[in-house]
């Protein structure tokens, strides 16, 4: 049942419709040249348009199975051409020529594609380092995704530069990057949070309990014990959890 939840997620973004996206061969913020029309593979193209103006509800919806296999094998929840596109944002195969494509999804004006770009690279090999350097991007939007995105990739070697987003000047990708490092689990990243439970903003400092537990450090716990009394009712509830995941 939760696989075919999660398939009928994505498969609420079929056939949306919106304006061509291209991919641009700029690497980096500021501007670029778009590259030859069709250059990317159809399935990435066409995944990306019908992700365009989705409700952000919907967008959080579909995007939860991209890259994972829970739901990959189950029936589509729609029939015709558009279920092949279905089963492919469930367990998608991203091409290196998609990269230019979803690289450029990062930096987008439609909040859904760049959040389904960022998944969508989280499932690629070289996914990482494009979302690493996205982490420099100008844009808070789209550092705040790239942060999400390595944390979906949970990988270790995006552990330094998450630990600097952790001090970054917007409170959404600080908050985004203290979840991610909780998702890759790297003890290394103790130290950071522990300065993110200082954070002004109580969205940061939730995300750091939260991470604090996922590292399941013994150590953390004279961290979190003073979160108990935090003057936002949510940090004190996440830092009850956060203390009986390490017990």
């Amino acid at each position: 049942m939760r696989s075919q939840i999660m398939v009928l997620g994505v498969a609420l973004f079929v056939g949306h419709g919106g304006a061509p996206l291209e991919p641009w061969t700029e690497g980096r913020s500021g501007a670029g040249t778009p590259a030859p029309r069709g250059a990317a593979s159809a399935d990435a193209s066409r995944f990306l348009e019908a992700a365009r103006g989705a409700d952000p509800v919907i967008c959080s919806l579909a995007a939860t199975p991209l890259g994972n296999r829970w739901g990959a094998d189950a029936p589509p929840a729609v029939d015709g051409p558009d279920a092949s596109l279905v089963a492919w944002a469930i367990k998608p195969s991203i091409e290196e020529r998609d990269l230019n494509l979803l690289e450029a999804g990062l930096r987008d004006a439609d909040a859904c594609v760049r959040v389904m770009s960022a998944r969508l690279l989280a499932a690629a090999d070289a996914g990482p380092r494009i979302l690493i350097r996205a982490l420099g991007e100008d844009a808070a939007e789209t550092r705040r995704v790239a942060a999400e995105g390595l944390g979906y990739a949970e990988d270790r070697a995006a552990a330094p530069a998450l630990i600097r987003s952790v001090e970054d000047d917007d409170a959404g990708v600080r908050a985004a990057a203290a979840w991610a490092l909780g998702r890759i689990e790297d003890p290394s990243a103790e130290a950071a949070l522990a300065g993110a439970l200082r954070d002004r903003e109580p969205a940061v400092r939730i995300a750091a309990i939260g991470a604090l537990g996922d590292l399941e450090l013994d150590s953390s716990i004279d961290l979190l014990l003073p979160m108990l009394l935090d003057d936002e009712p949510a940090a004190r509830a996440a830092a009850a959890r956060a203390i009986g995941e390490l017990h």
